[in-house]
């Protein structure tokens, strides 16, 4: 990954992690994947040098986010609850 995309990829996996993992609505685990990327996609941000460090973090975010694209469109209805006020 080359300049600032790997910075905007690594923000969302952490910001995504977060929040999946705050909201406790989809599985507990697509919020750990996306974090341990992100926090892998930082560390491989500091070791351009070696080749192909980057690439298991950057795997495992995409491996989270078809995750939850394919939870959101398998089954929508499930994650609706009702709102308290």
């Amino acid at each position: 990954m080359v300049g600032l995309a790997s910075v905007a990829v690594m923000s969302l996996a952490v910001a995504a992690g977060w929040v999946t993992l705050s909201a406790a609505v989809l599985a507990r685990w697509t919020g750990w994947c996306a974090l341990v990327s992100g926090a892998g996609l930082v560390v491989a941000r500091y070791l351009w040098s070696v080749e192909g460090v980057w690439f298991l973090p950057y795997a495992l975010f995409w491996v989270s986010m078809v995750a939850v694209c394919l939870r959101l469109v398998r089954r929508p209805h499930d994650l609706m609850r009702p709102t308290t006020a």
